[in-house]
Order: C-alpha cells, then sequence, then structure tokens
C-alpha cells in the first residue's frame, strides 16, 4: 500500500489522533551512518579540547608553583620580619658578657648568641697558648 494511502486509512480508522506527541522509531540506513558520523566528529573535537585543556592546565600550574614559592617567601618575611638571605657575617665576641654579636656585610647588626661550649673552650685554648690579644 502506497504511504499516502495508508496515512488516509490511519487517519479515518484511528481511535485517537495524538498531535505532538514523543516516540521513539528505527533509524533508517542513511540516518544512522549520518548519526555515527556526526559521533566521530564530535568525539574527536572533544579529545582536542580535551588535550588543549590538559595543555593549559599544565601551564597555568606551572605558573601558580612559581606564585608559590613567591608566596612562601614574602609570608615568611611578613610574618617574621625577618630575610633570609647569603652574605658575608662579622661576629665579635664579648667575653664580659659571654656573648657573640653578628653584623651583615652592611656593618648593621643582626644578632647576638650567647656563646656555646666551643666558644668557651676556644678562648682557653687561647689563654694556654698565650695568644691572647
Amino acid at each position: 500500500m502506497p504511504v499516502q494511502e495508508r496515512l488516509q486509512y490511519l487517519h479515518d480508522s484511528a481511535d485517537e489522533i495524538l498531535e505532538n506527541e514523543e516516540y521513539t522509531r528505527p533509524l533508517t540506513e542513511d540516518e544512522l551512518m549520518e548519526a555515527k558520523d556526526k559521533l566521530s566528529k564530535i568525539f574527536i573535537k572533544k579529545s582536542a579540547l580535551e588535550r588543549e585543556k590538559k595543555e593549559e592546565m599544565k601551564a597555568f600550574n606551572e605558573d601558580i608553583k612559581s606564585h608559590e614559592k613567591s608566596l612562601a617567601e614574602e609570608s615568611d618575611k611578613v610574618k617574621t620580619g625577618f630575610l633570609t638571605t647569603t652574605g658575608r657575617i662579622y661576629e665579635l665576641k664579648e667575653y664580659e658578657e659571654q656573648k657573640i654579636y653578628r653584623f651583615d656585610q652592611s656593618g648593621e647588626l643582626i644578632g647576638t648568641r650567647p656563646f656555646t661550649a666551643a666558644d668557651r673552650q676556644h678562648r682557653i685554648r687561647e689563654f694556654r697558648e698565650g695568644t691572647n690579644d
């Protein structure tokens, strides 16, 4: 039976005709091939986007890591009020007070500490050897 006749028969014989009703139907071979083609294109595009995202996230993470180091350094400065640096240190021993005064390369006092047992032993050796200046 041709399509037009079949539709006329269904229209005339139906107990009820439902408009805009959602339903499923089998795909034709052409529709199935088109859906497979579209699916593969979407998959390829998604894979490319995921690769791009991974590369961008790697760059972002590297940038964040560089900021984390700076953040830790600056946070330590603010928290302690001191800067850790490398340079020449001058130590002056004050034997009467049994303290060592430490100065940086610009001549600023950066700290004091009490004599250790090793510092006191050094002084005893100087007296024994007669090198007391």
